[in-house]
């Protein structure tokens, strides 16, 4: 299994559109593994849009639809691929298209979020041009389990909470 972290490149210069993140392979964080492959190089991803066009990505974005460009280099000189919205809309399955460096289709990504069709955690589904389909889950099956076991604790100390504010609100104004 490869565990990817996206962290912030600390080798690449910001610019006025936004900060330069960087994809790396993490290993297996401390657990013994009998894998000799080297790891990869580092990708790095910066939105793409316009030097003035936040507005309009932040829109896109609360549809559902990403747009951001991965660099094989910290200098962004040489592109490795394109990641564009194919189609997105809010609350639904959205589809995005891979794009190499000549812009030829390198596959496509569908993101269905959680909860639907049964599942409570958001789907992903990564298909390179010519292979098989690859799919991962948004965070681990443990993890949401010992959360629905936590969440009537949550709900009380929530509800504490709002009393509590109620309370002192009330107490203040007499």
């Amino acid at each position: 299994m490869v565990r990817l972290s996206l962290t912030k490149a600390v080798d690449a210069r910001p610019n006025r559109r936004g900060s330069v993140w960087q994809i790396a392979d993490s290993g297996q964080r401390g657990r013994r593994s009998d894998n000799t492959e080297p790891t990869s190089a580092a990708i790095y991803v910066k939105r793409d849009m316009a030097p003035d066009g936040f507005t309009e990505y932040r829109a896109m974005r609360k549809q559902g639809g990403r747009a951001f460009v991965l660099w094989a280099d910290p200098d962004r000189k040489q592109m490795f691929a394109r990641v564009v919205t194919r189609t997105a809309a809010r609350r639904a399955p959205a589809t995005y298209e891979v794009l190499g460096a000549a812009g030829e289709s390198a596959g496509t990504i569908v993101r269905e979020p959680g909860p639907r069709g049964g599942r409570m955690r958001t789907r992903w589904t990564v298909t390179p041009t010519g292979a098989k389909p690859l799919v991962g889950y948004k965070g681990q099956r443990g993890w949401w389990f010992v959360w629905l076991l936590l969440l009537p604790i949550q709900l009380v100390i929530g509800a504490l909470i709002i009393v509590a504010l109620f309370v002192g609100a009330v107490a203040t104004a007499t």
